[in-house]
């Protein structure tokens, strides 16, 4: 790639799509990048295919290996709330939770009471629906399908509270699993869900470019779920097939391409 590079300078550097000098340029970075992507996904394959031959006589070796392979994360500084200037830690945090109690707070003027009917309706479909899968007995959870579902999990995902990743999960083991399996099974026979798999933590996530890290309308605020709330929903969801219809809804457009939010349209 460079010495294609070198020739299409020393040929005058034009961005001419019919410049033979460019193109080859340009097919040899291509090439370069997809020669890089494959190399960078056989090492991953490498290491996971390592973490599967130890995870179950080495952990400090998995471990040690998961943590080294995990992002690291950059942290605000500094913060700037109404004027003021937050540089000390404690301060940032105070900061950060008067902020997204303002940003989450009830305003009663930006209601569309079209909309709020809507959405009333629709889950009172949704309760409908699901009390008409809870009147059947549900399928008990396998360990195979638990085995599937942890092993599926993707990595690098940041945790919840109780600081449990997917990693824990996906390489904790068959023991781990088999006791995960049983949890979730208690769980549909008591029909009783942990406290804290409700509870989640909010965290800044900076939305990049050139905006200040220093405003706090610089973030998106992410909340982040227990792991292990969310394999049981994983697992649930198969169960629900009548959930599945329709989802989601027409008024839903957070998260969905093409669509976006308007004030008049906040319910």
């Amino acid at each position: 790639m460079r010495l294609k590079r070198q020739t299409w300078i020393e040929n005058g550097k034009f961005h001419d799509r019919n410049d033979k000098h460019y193109i080859d340029y340009k097919s040899a970075k291509l090439n370069f990048r997809k020669q890089l992507e494959l190399a960078y996904e056989t090492y991953i394959s490498e290491i996971n295919r390592k973490i599967e031959k130890y995870v179950d006589c080495d952990q400090r070796y998995v471990w040690s290996v998961i943590k080294s392979g995990r992002k690291r994360v950059s942290h605000c500084q500094q913060l700037n709330i109404s004027g003021f200037q937050l540089i000390y830690s404690d301060e940032i945090r105070d900061g950060w939770v008067t902020h997204f109690q303002s940003v989450f707070s009830f305003d009663s003027n930006l209601i569309n009471p079209v909309n709020e009917k809507a959405v009333e309706n629709t889950i009172n479909d949704l309760l409908e629906a699901v009390r008409a899968n809870t009147n059947e007995n549900i399928e008990e959870f396998s360990f195979d399908e638990l085995y599937k579902l942890c092993d599926d999990l993707p990595c690098n995902k940041s945790p919840g509270l109780d600081g449990i990743c997917y990693e824990h999960l996906k390489y904790g083991g068959k023991l781990l699993e088999r006791h995960l399996c049983s949890l979730f099974n208690l769980v549909l026979e008591t029909c009783y869900t942990p406290t804290s798999w409700k509870d989640s933590c909010i965290i800044p996530l900076f939305k990049g470019g050139n905006k200040s890290k220093s405003d706090p309308n610089s973030y998106w605020g992410i909340s982040l779920l227990c792991s292990i709330s969310k394999l049981f929903e994983k697992a649930l969801y198969t169960r629900l097939p009548s959930l599945h219809h329709n989802f989601p809804h027409q008024s839903q457009v957070a998260y969905q391409k093409t669509l976006s939010i308007k004030k008049e349209d906040v319910v």
